[in-house]
């Protein structure tokens, strides 16, 4: 599976219904579970973002898809990166040395 971290801001929508972030999490986790993967971690962040959701799911396709449906709520704008865990990172740096 592939490993994403998604940074997460509030919108005003979002910041004006803060206290429904515990079930915004439940509701992505579900989601996630839906799409054939799973939240690994969420972060509450101080700094340029508010939150940060480390996530798995099989391809980015699938990332876009729970993205979006999240993004529809209202609540929340994201950046999405891939993130290579060590041992792809030896792959990647392997593959550049060959």
């Amino acid at each position: 599976m592939a490993r994403y971290i998604q940074l997460i801001n509030y919108t005003e929508e979002g910041i004006e219904r803060i206290e429904d972030v515990p079930e915004l999490n439940d509701q992505a986790s579900a989601l996630a579970e839906e799409l054939g993967g799973e939240i690994v971690d969420f972060y509450m962040t101080l700094g340029q973002y508010d939150a940060a959701v480390i996530v798995e799911v099989p391809d980015a396709k699938t990332v876009a898809v729970g993205t979006i449906t999240m993004a529809k709520t209202g609540a929340i704008e994201t950046e999405t990166l891939r993130a290579f865990d060590e041992a792809e990172t030896e792959e990647i740096l392997e593959a550049v040395a060959a």
